[in-house]
């Protein structure tokens, strides 16, 4: 499917403007969009779909089913951006309800576990066929929850579950500490992914920018341009904006933060066009392009509109006219 009808999409070139109410979702901090039918939580630089009719999931999360089902959609660039999570769902325990394999088990797999501290929270666990795994309180919450009525978490002493095998058979990276704090979309309807990696970093910082706006500062909007295009589908950007410091011959890398390789390069106009640069020493010197390029996620260049290539066998070829542009948009006459 493409981009909701209303959803602007828009490719910023330079660093983010944190200015006024906009903020980095950290911690518990979410968004809540939908995509496609789905409905999607976004926090720590991925998404993770969830189910609004599930409320055993729903009221640990701080959700409502009507949040859920009302959530705003995101552009198709947002959605193919953030890399998918696990889905926030009632964790699924292999063989639950079956013995447990090691000795001193506190009852069947599946079991829940609460152990008190003499300081701080209590401790949660859950009992697996091999052994027990911690769980955050509200994955606890969850289970119970989900689990019948009569169901009670079992209370384990300090000193009897340090005697217990230690397992990680489930992905629980996805769930939060607490209860989320959910962005407000009527007053933060601007949700911006953004990637960034300097020089001598192994790893990209992927995160998302909350806010009333996009991340430009105000006194430079008048400078984001818009792009001639006709496509509808969220596959390319509607706007630009290049900031002060932004990189304009650039190097195509993973959309991974761990991506250690280097493709196609391409020089990004003020227009917001991107035209490949044949990597030749002859064409890089022809064009000035001495420096070495900055890194670009392709899932961000591949938004802008594509120019032909920068190479010397194209600059030789004659033309007696320009070719057709094959993604023309209505010329909209001044009144």
């Amino acid at each position: 499917p493409g981009s909701p009808s209303g959803v602007t999409v828009t490719v910023i070139d330079g660093n983010p403007d944190l200015s006024g109410h906009r903020r980095v979702l950290t911690g518990s901090d979410a968004a809540v969009l939908s995509y496609g039918g789905d409905a999607w939580v976004i926090r720590e630089g991925r998404r993770s779909r969830i189910d609004a009719t599930n409320r055993s999931v729903l009221l640990p999360l701080g959700l409502t089913p009507e949040q859920v089902s009302a959530a705003k959609p995101m552009s198709r660039a947002l959605f193919d951006a953030l890399p998918v999570g696990p889905e926030l769902t009632v964790p699924d325990v292999t063989d639950a309800g079956s013995p447990a394999s090691f000795p001193g088990a506190p009852g069947p797999v599946g079991t829940v576990i609460v152990t008190p501290q003499i300081s701080g929270p209590q401790q949660y666990s859950l009992v697996l066929s091999g052994g027990v795994q911690t769980l955050p309180p509200l994955v606890a919450q969850i289970l119970q929850n989900s689990g019948p009525v009569s169901t009670r978490p079992v209370t384990v002493e300090p000193s009897a579950l340090a005697k217990m095998p230690v397992v990680k058979k489930l992905d629980l990276s996805s769930y939060p500490d607490s209860p989320l704090n959910v962005m407000d979309m009527r007053e933060n309807p601007a949700t911006c992914w953004w990637w960034e990696k300097t020089s001598g970093e192994n790893r990209a910082r992927v995160q998302v920018i909350s806010g009333s706006t996009i991340p430009v500062a105000s006194h430079d909007t008048n400078k984001v341009v818009s792009l001639v295009k006709a496509d509808t589908t969220g596959r390319q950007a509607d706007q630009v904006y290049f900031g002060p410091d932004h990189a304009n011959f650039v190097a195509v890398t993973g959309n991974d933060p761990g991506a250690k390789t280097t493709e196609s390069l391409w020089w990004l106009t003020d227009a917001g066009a991107r035209f490949g640069v044949d990597d030749t020493r002859d064409v890089r010197e022809a064009l000035g392009l001495k420096t070495t390029p900055s890194l670009a996620p392709w899932v961000a260049l591949r938004l802008l509109p594509q120019g032909p290539t920068l190479s010397r066998a194209d600059a030789l070829v004659e033309h007696d006219t320009l070719p057709m542009d094959m993604s023309p948009a209505e010329l909209v006459v001044p009144k």
